[in-house]
């Protein structure tokens, strides 16, 4: 991956903040998603916008395409699904 570990780091703790405030999980979202025809990518992109990370995209974007940014957030979702034993991709 070419985002740098402490950007990373602040992307993990905005998305996972996102789903501690318990109003759904990864898993559940990816189902509204689907069944609205929206793809897991989408998932992740909307979370990040609705998250913390959101403020630092800007800065992301500064030595970052897309494409690696997308990278970091599916090693992110990756996690959490492992965590809750739901696989997401």
């Amino acid at each position: 991956m070419k985002i740098k570990s402490e950007d990373y780091d602040k992307l993990d703790d905005a998305i996972r903040a996102l789903f501690a405030k318990g109003k759904t999980t990864p898993a559940e979202m990816l189902k509204e998603y689907r069944e609205k025809g929206l793809s897991a990518k989408r998932v992740r992109w909307d979370c990040l916008y609705l998250s913390d990370g959101n403020r630092q995209v800007r800065e992301l974007y500064r030595y970052l395409a897309d494409s690696h940014i997308d990278t970091a957030l599916r090693r992110i979702f990756r996690k959490l699904t492992e965590e809750s034993a739901i696989v997401i991709t």
